[in-house]
């Protein structure tokens, strides 16, 4: 991640706009494939059925989950030294989901680089803040996972193993000196970028500033807060479409949905994500068109909305020279 001169701002984001194009055409065709294979029309009416109100207040429950995890990063960021004024804050954040649909999300990493672009803070700094923000996210939805899997076969043991995969990624981060070794471990075998595998021991070790245990209580309690507003949409949407199920459940369907996305390392999740609500929809007794387009509407008011923010906002980060506080 370097810095890029302003006249290059406009090229970047046209090729950004391009791919993410692309992804999005894959996700349509896939749901169009699925479709197809079962009950178009059946599909089509369901969708149809869906209120105005009802869009609206998916749409709502995102920007609540946006604004939360916003809040969550000026929450790690200040122990940091890493919090920029709010304005640049939520730019840079809101900017960084245009390349939410990437493998695992690691495209948000652009938020840390627009910080350095426009406020002149370094890596060393906000990349702690962005594995935490990261590391909150999958302590929370591995938490709301654990509410309505006792139906789903194999549920008793995949999350807790995502539990334990969790805690054990959050010791490391709290406690870094096997990370840190194996970094110089790694580098004593290639021997080559030294300067990005120095900016990596210095982000692990600038992280322990992060080892408070009430500032990751309310990081996972934001988490919680945030992707339990998206849960609450798939409940809302099941309830409008006649398959209504437990808040609990319908929670726990989104959030191990996104799980099994992230694990996909498909860019977005696309299939892991939405073949796994619409299996675990099934699983739960919910009719196969229904499920199709519950999974098609939440997916659009979840991620397609957060790449449709980041895509209005990324021209408004890219927009002027670099600036330091």
């Amino acid at each position: 991640m370097t810095g890029a001169p302003a006249g290059q701002a406009e090229p970047l984001s046209r090729r950004r706009y391009g791919r993410v194009a692309l992804v999005f055409a894959a996700f349509l065709l896939v749901f169009g494939v699925a479709a197809a294979a079962f009950d178009p029309a059946a599909l089509a009416e369901r969708l149809a059925s869906l209120s105005p109100g009802l869009v609206a207040a998916l749409l709502g429950l995102s920007l609540v989950n946006y604004a939360v995890r916003l809040a969550r990063w000026r929450l790690f960021s200040k122990p940091m030294r890493a919090r920029a004024p709010f304005a640049e804050d939520a730019v840079t954040y809101l900017a960084s989901f245009a390349l939410t649909a990437t493998p695992g999300k690691a495209g948000e990493l652009l938020r840390i680089w627009l910080l350095k672009r426009r406020c002149g803070l370094p890596y060393a700094r906000t990349l702690p803040v962005f594995l935490a923000d990261r590391l909150c996210d999958l302590l929370a939805l591995t938490i709301l996972s654990f509410g309505g899997l006792g139906w789903v076969v194999g549920g008793r043991i995949a999350v807790p193993v995502a539990a334990v995969l969790a805690g054990s990624i959050l010791l490391l981060f709290l406690r870094p000196a096997p990370l840190i070794a194996l970094v110089g471990t790694l580098y004593g075998r290639f021997r080559r970028a030294p300067r990005h595998f120095a900016q990596a021991r210095r982000a692990l070790r600038q992280g322990a500033r992060l080892r408070r245990p009430g500032l990751w209580l309310a990081g996972i309690a934001l988490g919680l807060l945030g992707w339990g507003c998206e849960g609450t949409g798939l409940w809302l949407v099941l309830q409008a479409l006649g398959s209504p199920v437990a808040l609990v459940d319908a929670a726990a369907i989104f959030a191990l949905s996104l799980v099994a996305g992230v694990v996909s390392l498909l860019p977005g999740g696309l299939g892991g994500t939405e073949a796994g609500m619409v299996g675990l929809l099934l699983l739960r007794g919910v009719p196969t068109a229904t499920a199709l387009a519950a999974t098609l509407t939440v997916r659009l008011a979840t991620l397609w909305f957060a790449v449709a923010l980041g895509l209005v906002f990324l021209p408004v980060a890219l927009r002027g020279g670099p600036r330091r506080r």
